[in-house]
């Protein structure tokens, strides 16, 4: 029977893929640090090469988002999986406009640390006639 066999399947997966403390989510974890009007995050990226990271800021918005590639050993079975591979994206929303031109990445023993400083606050301005 078809359920039977998908019911199997899953049960193989689960001896392999067992939660024993491992994040399930395939979004890289972050810290957000905020002084002074500037912004630090880190993300743990560990195994994962710049290139195939991409960072993008838009309205307010972070995204990170990138893959880390699967590595195969030719002929053998996975017998236990706890490392997260295949495509991750993450946004998060930041309270303060940020200054785009400010942003400035880098990644250090598999950590990648943005900073950047919030946008100068526009007021409004009165406007006389003359």
């Amino acid at each position: 029977m078809l359920i039977d066999e998908l019911f199997k399947n899953l049960s193989a997966i689960n001896r392999k893929y067992r939660d024993f403390g491992i994040i399930e989510s395939k979004t890289p974890p972050l810290n957000i640090m905020e002084k002074d009007g500037e912004y630090v995050v880190r993300v743990l990226l560990p195994g994962i090469a710049k290139d195939d990271i991409e960072i993008n800021y838009a309205d307010y918005v972070l995204t990170i988002e990138g893959e880390k590639k699967c590595v195969k050993v030719s002929d053998s079975e996975l017998i236990r999986g706890e490392r997260l591979e295949g495509r991750f994206k993450r946004s998060i929303r930041l309270s303060n406009k940020i200054d785009p031109s400010s942003i400035n990445a880098t990644v250090k023993n598999g950590v990648l640390e943005l900073n950047m400083k919030t946008a100068p606050e526009v007021k409004p301005k009165k406007i006389k006639i003359s």
